[in-house]
């Protein structure tokens, strides 16, 4: 069984919560085990792993690597020790490697994670390799769920629905959106009528 996945303040411009946050909202809701998935970074580790020890709540090890030249990108959850320390080699060579692509770099340091994705093209080019993957179909129906369901039965690969979760606490929102804002170099329009945070919060 999958955990919750969840990205926390840790995510530069990706997520406005902190990890005891996002321990505490998760232990309230009831959920037993959360992944902790910042993007190409494993810097909110030490305070998560202390988080979950304090709620009760079962951690998994994971970071969402992304590739410069395309949209794409991989979560990679961590099944043993050799699986951290491939899951460090990948953040290491994504930060100093100018040439680093997703389809060719991971597939070196692919044993002991499990790699998830909801990218077509890097799933296709990841099943030729003795790799553990899963599918991600997002966390609602849709047409390009739809097309990953039905080539995840055809070549048997597990698929699972996971939300994308951005922050604890629903209030958080006009902090994402201005993140967001900033990230994309946009104007902010904040309102509660087109404020739509439905699949980013617990």
């Amino acid at each position: 069984m999958f955990p919750l996945f969840v990205r926390s303040y840790y995510s530069l411009m990706g997520g406005c919560s902190s990890p005891a946050s996002l321990c505490k909202r998760a232990k309230n809701l009831g959920y037993t085990a959360l992944a902790l998935t910042d993007s190409n970074s494993l810097a909110g580790l030490w305070p998560f792993l202390a988080a979950c020890k304090e709620y009760g709540i079962r951690p998994f090890i994971a970071a969402e690597i992304t590739d410069q030249n395309i949209s794409g990108s991989v979560i990679c959850l961590v099944r043993n020790s050799v699986g951290y320390g491939n899951l460090c080699k990948l953040i290491t060579e994504r930060k100093i490697n100018a040439s680093f692509t997703l389809q060719h770099d991971l597939i070196k340091h692919s044993n002991g994670l499990i790699l998830i994705s909801s990218s077509l093209s890097l799933l296709c080019n990841l099943q030729k390799y003795n790799v553990d993957l899963v599918v991600n179909l997002g966390d609602r129906p849709t047409e390009r769920s739809s097309r990953l369901w039905k080539w995840a039965r055809e070549y048997g690969v597990p698929a699972v629905a996971i939300p994308a979760v951005f922050m604890a606490e629903r209030n958080e929102s006009n902090l994402l959106q201005l993140m967001e804002a900033i990230h994309t170099k946009s104007l902010l329009r904040v309102s509660e009528e087109n404020c739509d945070t439905s699949a980013s919060y617990m």
